[in-house]
C-alpha cells in the first residue's frame, strides 16, 4: 500500500492560501439517497453524474477517484454529500490501483471549509471498480479504517462505482455495511434553508486524514 503524499487536514485549511482546484461544486437538491444501519447519505444527482461519467467501462481504462465534501446533521446520522473531487494530473492511476498525490485534493478541502464558514468538511472518499456491482477489498478496507481513525466520532461515508451500479458503505461494530439506494427520491429537507442550516454542524475544525490508497490492488483483486 501507498500512503498518498497530501496531508489533509483541516488545520492546513486555517492558513491554506492557495488557489482552489477543480471539484464538482453542486447544489444541495439530493435526489440520490441512500439509507440504511441507521444513517441516511443524500447524494446530488449532478455528484452522481460525476460518478457515472467516470466508471471503467473501457477495457482499458484507469480507475477514478476523489474526496467527498458536504455537511451532517448534528445528531450525526445524515450527510449531505455536495461536492467531490476527480483525478487530477499528480494522482497515480491505473486499471486496478490509485494514489492520490495530488495537493490539489487538499486546496479544495481547504477553499470549501473556508469559504462555508467550516460547515463543509471531508466526509470520505469514491473511487471505481471495473466490475458491475463493486465489493470493497481488504486494502480498501484498511484504507477506511484509516481514514475512519483519523477522524473519530465523523460519520464518514465510502462510495464505490461500479460499470452497472454505485454503492455507499459506512462502518459499523461488525465491520463496513453497504446502504440501500432510493434512486429518483426527493430530499427530505432542502439545506439551503434556514431551518436546516440551523441543524447543522456549528464551524468547528476538525482534523482529516491523509488520504491513503493501495497501489497494490491489482495483486489483490485478481
Amino acid at each position: 500500500m501507498s500512503r498518498g503524499a497530501t496531508d489533509v487536514s483541516e488545520s492546513h485549511c486555517r492558513s491554506c492560501r492557495c488557489m482552489i482546484g477543480t471539484a464538482t461544486c453542486v447544489g444541495s437538491d439530493a435526489v440520490h439517497r441512500f439509507r440504511g444501519h441507521g444513517q441516511l447519505v443524500h447524494v446530488s444527482d449532478q455528484v452522481t453524474g460525476v460518478w457515472h461519467a467516470h466508471r471503467q467501462t473501457a477495457p482499458d481504462a484507469a480507475e477514478s477517484f476523489g474526496v467527498l465534501i458536504g455537511t451532517t446533521s448534528v445528531d450525526r446520522r445524515e450527510i449531505w454529500i455536495e461536492q467531490v473531487t476527480t483525478p487530477m494530473p499528480r494522482d497515480r492511476r491505473a486499471r486496478f490501483s490509485f494514489a492520490l498525490r495530488d495537493p490539489g485534493h487538499q486546496r479544495i478541502v481547504c477553499g470549501m471549509f473556508a469559504r462555508s464558514g467550516g460547515r463543509s468538511i471531508y466526509l470520505g472518499t469514491w473511487h471505481t471498480h471495473p466490475v458491475p456491482v463493486p465489493t470493497p477489498s481488504r486494502i480498501d478496507r484498511k484504507d477506511w479504517v484509516a481514514c475512519l481513525r483519523a477522524n473519530r466520532g465523523r460519520p464518514l461515508a465510502f462510495a464505490l462505482v461500479g460499470t452497472d451500479r454505485t454503492r455507499v458503505f459506512v462502518r459499523k461494530r461488525w465491520g463496513f455495511r453497504p446502504l440501500s439506494e432510493e434512486c429518483g427520491a426527493p430530499a427530505t429537507v432542502d439545506p439551503r434553508e434556514s431551518t436546516v442550516v440551523q441543524t447543522r454542524e456549528p464551524p468547528m475544525p476538525v482534523g482529516l486524514p491523509s488520504l491513503t490508497n493501495a497501489l497494490t490492488r491489482r495483486a489483490v483483486r485478481k
